[in-house]
């Protein structure tokens, strides 16, 4: 059961037909419904001429006026309130439903006007409070109203345990880049021979750059497409494992921002892992390097893989 202004309130549309009416939303209205859209595809096949179909609820004969949309959750207190059909809550004739005295478990939500704050909101319905008081002491005495940020009161106090768990990941990403960059510099020492030989046949810097970050960004970019296949193979696997009281867990996807942020972390990682061991090389004197490699000496170990190292280590 809902008022006339629930749906509209919360940005909603109905797929077919309309909502509910203010004149529909009092004692004597016509019997009208909406229905979910779950249930509009498993009893109606998803038919539009729906409208207008009679639906028994309660020994009493509803006329469907429209559908709304399975996008549609409700949640309060982080439970699911997804319902297949809603009809006006005005019509209730339930006596106790008329008694100030009685509390019926019913939820209220309101929208903040533009310009308005939650404390000026508060202050707001702490006056309301006060004169429901003065006028029904002996119902509302001592009786108060407490306005919750819906976002608040869906997700709860899981907020703090999501940014620990973004922080954690975000070591094993740097812990990961670490290795990535200590691996490319050691492939780039043993490369040193190589662009000596190139630079003495007159490769330009320029063309070794371009070569090096051509080589790091398609290795950047297929890293970053693997992890984003494995990411969403196991987001799905994760959910199904995930606590029903988990707010809004069944909305986790990986979305357009997720694939942002992995191309640009990827190109990030490629110009920068790819230039280091350029820049190695460009500091390398093409003499000495082709006399040690011909007394068959490896090169010394570069500085930067000891610092990345040292990093590595402090991470973990």
């Amino acid at each position: 059961m809902v008022s006339a202004t629930f749906f509209p309130l919360l940005g909603v549309r109905p797929i077919v037909g309309r909502l509910f009416t203010e004149q529909e939303d009092h004692l004597g209205g016509a019997p009208v419904a909406l229905i979910s859209e779950g249930l509009w595809k498993r009893k109606f096949g998803g038919s539009s001429d729906v409208v207008e179909k009679p639906a028994e609820l309660n020994a009493t004969l509803y006329t469907i006026v429209g559908v709304i949309p399975g996008s549609f959750h409700f949640r309060n207190n982080n439970f699911y309130e997804d319902k297949d059909l809603y009809v006006p809550i005005g019509q209730w004739k339930e006596p106790v439903f008329q008694d100030r005295r009685a509390g019926m478990g019913m939820d209220a939500v309101g929208r903040l006007k533009p310009g308005v704050t939650l404390e000026q909101a508060k202050e707001d319905m702490t006056s309301v409070a006060e004169r429901l008081a003065q006028m029904y002491p002996d119902s509302n005495k001592e009786s108060g109203v407490a306005l919750v940020p819906l976002k608040e009161n869906v997700v709860g106090e899981v907020r703090p345990f999501l940014l620990l768990l973004l922080a954690a990941v975000g070591f094993v990403l740097l812990i990961a880049c670490a290795n990535v960059a200590n691996l490319l510099l050691a492939r780039s020492t043993g490369r040193t021979k190589e662009f000596a030989i190139r630079a003495a046949l007159g490769a330009g810097r320029g063309r070794m750059v371009r070569q090096m970050l051509t080589e790091s960004v398609l290795l950047g970019l297929a890293g970053g497409m693997i992890g984003l296949l494995i990411a969403a193979w196991s987001t799905q696997a994760a959910i199904k494992a995930l606590p029903a009281a988990l707010p809004r867990a069944d909305e986790i996807h990986v979305d357009g921002r997720v694939l942002l942020f992995t191309f640009a972390a990827s190109l990030l990682a490629a110009f920068l892992f790819g230039l280091i061991p350029m820049w190695k090389t460009a500091r390398t004197e093409i003499q000495e390097t082709l006399k040690e490699s011909g007394r068959g000496g490896s090169g010394a170990r570069h500085r930067a893989q000891g610092v990345i190292v040292a990093v590595e280590m402090a991470l973990e």
